[in-house]
């Protein structure tokens, strides 16, 4: 899965214990697909990497306290950024 490579790559052999918030920034090619289906996708897919590899204990409410998105449009540099915050 590409979300466990790149956090494999990104954050090797971190382990994170304390309640964390998740701040996203999403970035689409176009403005063709509904950001609110972008967000819960994204959210999905991260948090549950975020777990397989070790990173996050679980993605319950217990471990992940709270998540943010902000949206734009970058045609040439389409992306995804996470920001995981101890809290």
């Amino acid at each position: 899965m590409i979300a466990n490579n790149a956090i494999r790559k990104q954050l090797p052999r971190l382990k994170i214990t304390k309640p964390v918030r998740i701040e996203y920034k999403i970035y689409e090619a176009s403005a063709k697909r509904d950001w609110s289906n972008s967000g819960a996708m994204v959210t999905k897919i991260i948090e549950d990497s975020l777990q397989e590899c070790g990173v996050l204990q679980n993605d319950n409410q217990r471990c992940v306290v709270g998540y943010s998105h902000e949206f734009a449009i970058d045609r040439d540099n389409p992306r995804i950024e996470v920001s995981i915050v101890e809290v």
